[in-house]
C-alpha cells in the first residue's frame, strides 16, 4: 500500500507532494560509489539554514549558465535562509536571488556570484526522455561528496502542461534533491525531485522533473547585466 497524507482542501501543488515523501530514505553509501573519473564540475551541493526549526539542509543543484545560475528542485526553498552552493572544487559562493520557481514542477534557479570557469553549465536535453534509456545521477546523497548511481528510464507519467514525469531505476536518497539525471551523450533529461514508497517490503521508486519544463523556465528568466566574476568565500 502507497503511503499518502491526507490532501483534501489543498491546492493542487500541494496534493501533488502530499502524496509522495520528500527524499527522506537513507539507503546504504554502497549504493552510490564516488565517480569513476572524478567529480563533475557542474554539479554543486546547496546549503541553508532553517530558523523555524534550527536545522541545516543539504542538497544538489547543477549549473545552468556560465553566469552562475544553479539549477534545483523548489521545495528546498521552504523557510530557508543563507542559502548557498559549494562546487565540485570546495569553493562557497552565496545565493544572491531566486531567478526564477515553478512551483508546481519543483524547479528553482538560484543566482550566485560563481561565474565563468567556476560554473561551467550542463547540457540539457531539448527532446523528451523515452522508457529504458540508461541514465546515471550525480549529487550529493546523504551529503557526502560527489556519488553517481546508475539505471535506466522505467516509466513515464503524465504531470500536467503537456509535460511527462520521468520515473528512474538509479537510486536516490535524501541530499539527492535537485541532482541532474544523465543520459549516454552527458545531457540532462530530468532534475530529480522525489521519492515514493508503496511499502516496507516494496522497493521505492524515484521521480525526475523532466528537462524540458527546465529549459521552458530558463527561457523565462529576466535578463541581468553580466557582472564581474567574484570570488569564492
Amino acid at each position: 500500500m502507497m503511503h499518502v497524507t491526507p490532501a483534501a482542501g489543498r491546492s493542487p501543488r500541494q496534493r501533488f507532494f502530499h502524496k509522495i515523501l520528500l527524499l527522506g530514505a537513507l539507503f546504504a553509501l554502497s549504493a552510490f560509489p564516488a565517480r569513476a573519473h572524478g567529480t563533475n564540475p557542474s554539479v554543486v551541493m546547496v546549503l541553508g539554514y532553517q530558523p523555524s526549526t534550527a536545522t541545516h539542509i543539504q542538497a544538489s543543484g547543477f549549473f545552468v549558465n556560465g553566469r552562475g545560475d544553479v539549477a534545483t528542485n523548489d521545495h528546498i526553498l521552504a523557510g530557508t535562509a543563507d542559502l548557498h552552493i559549494r562546487t565540485a572544487t570546495g569553493k562557497s559562493y552565496p545565493v544572491t536571488a531566486i531567478r526564477g520557481r515553478d512551483r508546481y514542477g519543483d524547479l528553482a534557479i538560484l543566482g550566485t556570484t560563481a561565474g565563468g570557469d567556476d560554473s561551467p553549465p550542463v547540457i540539457l536535453a531539448a527532446v523528451p526522455a523515452s522508457p529504458g534509456t540508461p541514465v546515471s545521477v550525480t549529487g550529493h546523497p546523504l551529503g557526502h561528496d560527489q556519488r553517481t548511481s546508475a539505471g535506466m528510464v522505467a516509466a513515464l507519467f503524465p504531470m500536467g502542461g503537456g509535460d511527462t514525469l520521468i520515473q528512474i531505476s538509479a537510486p536516490i536518497a535524501a541530499g539527492s534533491s535537485g541532482s541532474p539525471v544523465f543520459d549516454r551523450q552527458g545531457r540532462v533529461i530530468g532534475v530529480t525531485a522525489f521519492i515514493i514508497y508503496f511499502g516496507p517490503k516494496a522497493p521505492p521508486r524515484n521521480y525526475a522533473i523532466p528537462a524540458i519544463r527546465l529549459r521552458r523556465l530558463i527561457a523565462a528568466l529576466p535578463r541581468r547585466p553580466e557582472a564581474g566574476r567574484l570570488s569564492a568565500r
